[in-house]
């Protein structure tokens, strides 16, 4: 995760810490295939697209998920790695770098990742991602 700048505000910092936890409970569901979890911060209407495939809203995204942690998926681990946020506003904010993934034989694949955060009723949301 990207560290905080020292010019940050408390509040700032504050919404960069909590964007940062959406990811660690994320990776602490996905390991356990927790897909109801994984799902918990995402927009009612998330848009994820991964190369050619393209999701659109909860539902979507809780098929892949079943679909993927009953194959491709199965026993991996995933790590993101960010670079850092740009706040857009007060309540939208850019997060990129990269993500890693660990395959049951130890193997690695790492994608380029950006995602955009929306705070809704003081919660950091994820409302779209990009891998790449």
């Amino acid at each position: 995760m990207s560290t905080t700048t020292s010019t940050s505000s408390p509040a700032r910092i504050k919404d960069e810490e909590a964007i940062w936890d959406v990811f660690r409970k994320f990776e602490a569901a996905f390991i356990k295939s927790d897909i109801d979890t994984m799902l918990v911060p995402m927009y009612e209407r998330a848009i994820f697209a991964w190369g050619s495939v393209e999701l659109i809203g909860k539902e979507a995204l809780r098929e892949a998920f079943r679909v993927n942690m009953d194959s491709v998926w199965k026993d991996t681990q995933v790590v993101h790695n960010f670079n850092g946020i740009e706040f857009l506003s007060p309540d939208t904010a850019v997060v990129w770098g990269y993500a890693v993934v660990t395959m049951p034989d130890r193997a690695t694949q790492s994608s380029h990742i950006m995602n955009t955060m929306i705070k809704r009723e003081d919660r950091w949301l994820i409302a779209s991602e990009q891998l790449c």
